[in-house]
């Protein structure tokens, strides 16, 4: 577990999906995006034009029990170059059987 971890982003979900809020934001991406993301939303460090497709991205994991892979480019408002990503992104329920946690662990290929 502890390997995995600074590879972690762990996101609690608001309102069924409405928003995401990060729980825990690991130190590879405080290294590699110049910010810790531990407490924020997808609208408060994403870039604005990219809030609704993000969003609609992190929903995907609310509707089924498969684990997501997901790959592409990160590019945070604060940071001013594009990152190669990818990722797994399982959905965890809670007591009433709805996801209420997302556990993404990301790699740590960013660009140089």
């Amino acid at each position: 577990i502890f390997e995995i971890t600074p590879h972690l982003i762990i996101k609690d979900v608001i309102n069924g999906g409405a928003e995401f809020r990060n729980r825990f934001w690991g130190t590879i991406h405080v290294d590699q995006g110049g910010f810790d993301g531990t407490g924020k939303t997808v609208a408060e460090y994403d870039k604005p034009e990219d809030v609704q497709e993000i969003l609609e991205l992190y929903r995907y994991p609310l509707r089924t029990p498969t684990p997501m892979v997901m790959r592409g480019r990160l590019h945070y408002q604060d940071v001013g170059k594009w990152q190669e990503y990818s990722a797994v992104c399982v959905g965890f329920t809670g007591d009433d059987g709805s996801v209420t946690k997302l556990v993404c662990a990301y790699d740590d290929k960013y660009e140089e």
